[in-house]
This record gives C-alpha cells, sequence and structure tokens, in this order.
C-alpha cells in the first residue's frame, strides 16, 4: 500500500474511519493524517460494486 501514497503504522493496512455507500460503490474515505500525512490531505479508495459484490453481505 505504501507505494499507492498511502502509509500506515507498522505498514498494516487499516479501515478508515469513515466507510460510505455511494452510488459508484463501497467508498474508503480517509482523513489527513490516518494513512498519509496532512500535507498530503485525505485519501479516497473506491471499491466499484462490479468488482466486491461477492464480499458483501446484504441483510
Amino acid at each position: 500500500m505504501n507505494a499507492t501514497g498511502l502509509m500506515f503504522e507498522n505498514d498494516k493496512f487499516h479501515l478508515p474511519q469513515n466507510i460510505f455507500y455511494t452510488e459508484e460503490g463501497l467508498l474508503l474515505y480517509y482523513n489527513s493524517y490516518e494513512a498519509a500525512s496532512y500535507a498530503d490531505g485525505p485519501k479516497e479508495i473506491l471499491f466499484p460494486y462490479d468488482e466486491i459484490n461477492q464480499y458483501l453481505k446484504y441483510h
């Protein structure tokens, strides 16, 4: 993940505090300092539903 500009403590991935279901897909929103330096600003990772539906469980 560090090659993508995301920096995690001890190089271990963690989910952000903010996760959203959008029309386009599942959005992981990392606030400043959560996965990069403050100067880099917030980071977003969007997983399109057609790529992750098999991993989602609906109730």
